[in-house]
């Protein structure tokens, strides 16, 4: 049983290391300029959809968002990495509203991606969320912070 949990805890260590990598590379690339093809209200519109999804710590939502990303994504997404993000949410309490949002594009392998930095005021604390989109606004990550 212990042996488990700790294949279970590096894989989810791993899985969070990667997608902090990922969010990081792809802020570090940003450009202030969206690249072609990229709406910046849809972009602002479904970031804020992933957002208000994860608000409400519904499980019945993880098949949605999955359903919303890439094939890395969906793959990657697990419900144990959903409880953990819900754990998050769950400290910082009732959703409130959102406070900010800035949209910037990337660029990684010749693959363009827009990201959104949304704030989002919560009754105990704000969080920022880190959320990005391929070039057929695919999910393609989430970070939280």
């Amino acid at each position: 049983m212990k042996k488990r949990t700790q294949s279970s805890n590096l894989k989810k260590g791993i899985l969070l290391a990667f997608t902090l990598m990922l969010s990081l590379l792809l802020l570090t690339a940003c450009s202030s300029k969206l690249p072609e093809g990229f709406d910046q209200a849809e972009v602002e519109r479904e970031a804020q959809s992933v957002i208000t999804l994860l608000s409400e710590r519904n499980t019945a939502n993880n098949e949605i968002i999955r359903e919303m990303g890439t094939e890395n994504l969906k793959t990657s997404f697990t419900d144990d990495v959903f409880d953990e993000v819900y754990e998050i949410i769950n400290k910082v309490g009732e959703f409130e509203k959102f406070t900010d949002t800035k949209v910037a594009g990337s660029s990684q392998n010749e693959q363009a991606y827009v990201i959104a930095v949304v704030k989002a005021k919560y009754d105990k604390k704000n969080l920022v969320y880190t959320i990005s989109f391929d070039k057929n606004m695919k999910l393609a990550g989430v970070f939280i912070k």
